[in-house]
């Protein structure tokens, strides 16, 4: 695996930095110099920096107190770092090159993150995998035949490589949490359904995530805090909502690491409430009408074509099967029934904020399986034909996006080649009781570590 000093957290990194023992250009000296030894087996990158991040490195000084100050960081590609390739996973993109930093990235640049490169993800992140025709297969560190998941895959790659300590990516449906439980990482979503892809990090400790969501939230992200763990209640999912809990299906849900979280929550002094959740169907038929056409908006801009026109336009465009089908179902969804189905929406989210009051959160599998063999996540596929392969990986995601709550997922130490993962969610008034369940159980990676398979392929 990667550089070990890499793997260290962001607080150890700086203390280490203030102290002098190493310095910000000896981080990305060793960050670019790990990506080349292994990249090349992993695709996790599309672009790097190089020189420009080593000539930024020089100027981080050790008493620079800013909260990311000389700490090497990618970014997915679908963010604007100034002058580097903004392709979205897409070949009709492969020309694009950002003109200015995205807002994000500049407010990680302010916080004095270096960035040596742009990760790869899926075409405009519509599928739960990172395997897009325009860059190829990004390969999970952890078993290199299997899916690192998706959208944000090269990002969690890059980390669960040792490549970087900290990456950006987003989530609109689990592309954030679905790779960090295939990857082994820790990694939060903010609460907003209909604004879109949601920005987050993904490193390996929760005390990291925290402070990446923090830096990249602005002054929008009031800082949640810490709960008392014994006013703290959680509802256990066992079933993927909108499955009946009687219907056989094919689906591997990892019980075990489920029960490890919950015990450790009790130990700390949550208690487990039984709760008569309603149905979740409503969110499943409301979701796609309710945000589909506002991506479908998104990927024609990047396109350069009016969002209004036919979405037959895009055929012009070298898009991958999936991508062309997508754009053809949100076309087809009116301005009414989009307001419908967020209205929708609206009503089932109050129905399960006023269902589980302050200070509970919702505890589950991040998905319902481990990561597939490479070739099952891509967009060869139209979306009509693709829904087996993607309900597994989203099984238990897209609940939050369509919600609007913020949600985490963690991992769970277990002696197989990838960790097992928990998903916390909860509305934004739980945020402290969030981050506080999330806390304790990533606390257990911390004690007992992460189990890696001995054979697993590394460099």
């Amino acid at each position: 695996m990667g550089s070990s000093i890499l793997t260290r957290s962001v607080s150890e990194l700086r203390f280490l930095l203030r102290s002098g023992d190493v310095t910000s250009r000896d981080l990305v000296e060793e960050s670019l110099a790990t990506i080349s030894a292994l990249d090349s087996g992993i695709n996790a990158f599309t672009s790097l920096r190089g020189d420009e991040a080593v000539n930024e490195a020089a100027l981080i000084h050790p008493h620079d107190d800013r909260p990311l100050a000389g700490i090497p960081m990618a970014v997915k590609e679908n963010r604007g770092v100034a002058g580097q390739p903004i392709s979205q996973g897409s070949r009709s993109l492969l020309h694009a090159r950002a003109r200015t930093d995205d807002t994000v990235v500049a407010r990680l640049k302010g916080a004095g993150a270096i960035i040596v490169g742009v990760t790869s993800m899926s075409e405009f992140g519509l599928l739960p995998g990172c395997e897009p025709a325009a860059h190829g297969a990004t390969r999970n560190p952890l078993d290199r035949d299997l899916s690192t998941g998706g959208s944000s895959g090269g990002s969690a790659a890059a980390v669960a490589a040792g490549m970087v300590p900290m990456a950006l990516g987003n989530d609109a449906g689990g592309s954030l949490r679905i790779p960090a439980a295939w990857c082994g990482l820790s990694t939060l979503v903010p609460s907003d359904r209909i604004g879109g892809s949601q920005d987050g990090v993904l490193a390996r400790s929760w005390s990291d995530v925290v402070l990446g969501t923090d830096v990249i939230g602005g002054h929008e992200r009031p800082r949640a805090g810490d709960a008392d763990p014994g006013r703290g209640r959680f509802v256990v999912l066992t079933t993927p909502p909108g499955v009946d809990p009687g219907t056989d299906t094919s689906m591997g849900i990892d019980r075990d690491s489920l029960g490890i979280a919950i015990e450790a929550l009790e130990e700390a002094g949550f208690r487990q409430q039984a709760i008569e959740l309603p149905s979740a169907l409503a969110g499943m038929r409301s979701f796609f009408p309710a945000v589909a056409p506002r991506v479908r908006a998104t990927i024609l801009r990047a396109l350069g074509l009016d969002p209004l026109a036919d979405h037959t336009q895009a055929e012009a465009f070298d898009l991958e099967p999936y991508t062309l089908s997508f754009l053809d179902h949100a076309g087809r969804v009116s301005i009414e029934s989009q307001q419908r189905a967020t209205a929708a929406l609206d009503a089932w989210e109050r129905e399960w904020r006023s269902l589980l009051g302050p200070d509970t959160v919702l505890v589950s599998p991040t998905t319902a399986s481990i990561p597939p063999p490479l070739g099952q996540l891509t967009g060869l596929r139209r979306i009509e034909d693709s829904a087996s392969a993607l309900a597994e990986p989203t099984a238990f995601t897209w609940m939050a996006n369509a919600l609007g709550w913020q949600a985490a997922a963690v991992p769970v130490a277990r002696d197989q080649a990838i960790p097992g993962s928990v998903q916390i969610t909860a509305p934004r008034a739980s945020a402290a009781t969030l981050e506080t369940a999330s806390a304790i159980v990533a606390s257990l990676v911390a004690t007992r570590g992460v189990a890696r398979r001995q054979d697993a392929p590394h460099g």
